[in-house]
């Protein structure tokens, strides 16, 4: 009697076991985000995808895998928890690069398509403050009105500091249908600013007295 009851609870736990893996369904592939043309970049871009679903609500990552030919692609990144990558250092001027997306739910992995972009010809020499280098945003709290984000905007001073102003700018990035903003004349290289809920790319532009203009590198803020 014992050894039956022993081997019916081992054949449900096996049946059980078998059944919750194959439940799994696997996140939908990346696909592209960008039009017809995805060429003469800037040196350090933000390459962005359209994210991934998931029908079971799992966590999904991305894996980003580029190269200057569709057979020699590598992984550059790896557990990207949002649906863009912004490069550090600058690439090859007046080269096209291929790159791909995998998603991953922690069970299954899916792959976009491999798609490519170019970067300019002649990087433009800039005659002016140096870019301001930006820090990652805080979310400090609701909003007053409870429909928006208070987010602090802060970034590295341009050298030399003196007679610079910065202007904020913050686009809407994909289903995101709320205005761009644009904060002009800000002396000071930080500001506190109310965004509602949503993806963001943000940049910074330095304005010196003489009316030259620098542009940062690009950041994505996703409000969830």
């Amino acid at each position: 009697m014992k050894v039956n009851i022993i081997f019916i609870t081992i054949l449900v736990l096996s049946v059980v076991t078998f059944s919750c893996k194959d439940d799994n369904t696997p996140p939908t592939a990346p696909s592209y985000y960008y039009g017809d043309s995805h060429a003469c970049v800037e040196l350090m871009p933000t390459l962005i995808w359209n994210p991934s679903t998931d029908a079971d609500n799992n966590s999904i990552e991305y894996t980003l895998m580029m190269g200057k030919t569709e057979g020699t692609l590598s992984v550059i990144a790896s557990k990207i928890l949002l649906h863009s990558y912004t490069f550090r250092t600058p690439l090859e001027a007046n080269t096209t690069y291929f790159w791909q997306v995998m998603a991953s739910d922690g069970e299954e992995e899916v792959f976009g398509d491999i798609w490519n972009f170019s970067t300019v010809i002649d990087p433009i020499e800039i005659v002016g403050p140096t870019a301001a280098k930006l820090n990652i945003p805080e979310v400090m709290s609701f909003a007053s009105d409870g429909n928006a984000y208070s987010v602090f905007f802060s970034w590295t001073a341009s050298e030399p500091a003196d007679n610079v102003t910065y202007t904020l700018c913050i686009d809407p990035l994909g289903d995101n249908q709320a205005n761009p903003h644009k904060v002009e004349g800000i002396v000071n290289p930080q500001i506190l600013i109310d965004l509602p809920g949503g993806s963001w790319e943000w940049y910074v532009e330095v304005v010196d007295d003489k009316g030259n203009v620098t542009k940062s590198h690009k950041l994505v803020l996703a409000l969830e």
